[in-house]
């Protein structure tokens, strides 16, 4: 086992299971860190619009372009797919719950407002993992 600066060697009982996690890191990523350890700032902004497991658009005050536009793909991909789903970068289903709105509410952002139905979604978890 390597020695990190500062740390030592990890306890005897750890090795199985370090053993194990790189075993698992070199055969399901091909040695690359696991896409939660890489993600990208499109993939941050998605974790943090969708935090919860419910988004209700009429409670945005504010909102970034980025993020809406993030918004309107989700939006945009539900209203296209039968179902009313998206699947997101996580994995996790994103599912329009009310496409018939009829109430209407403004996005703002820095560089303009959008009208849009007062969308509610929900956020499906795959099995065996939290939010």
């Amino acid at each position: 086992m390597h020695r990190v600066q500062g740390f030592g060697v990890p306890p005897a009982a750890w090795q199985p299971w370090l053993h194990g996690l790189a075993q698992r890191v070199a055969q399901d990523h091909q040695g690359q860190a696991p896409p939660t350890q890489a993600w990208t700032r499109e993939q941050q902004r998605f974790a943090r619009l969708f935090s919860t497991t419910d988004l209700d658009l009429a409670t945005f005050k504010q909102i970034t372009a980025e993020e809406r536009a993030i918004l309107l793909t989700v939006i945009d991909s539900c209203l296209g797919d039968a179902r009313g789903q998206y699947r997101a970068p996580d994995g996790s289903t994103i599912v329009l719950l009310n496409p018939d709105e009829q109430t209407y509410t403004a996005l703002r952002a820095p560089d303009g407002v959008l009208l849009l139905p007062c969308y509610h979604l929900q956020r499906e978890e795959l099995q065996g993992r939290s939010a």
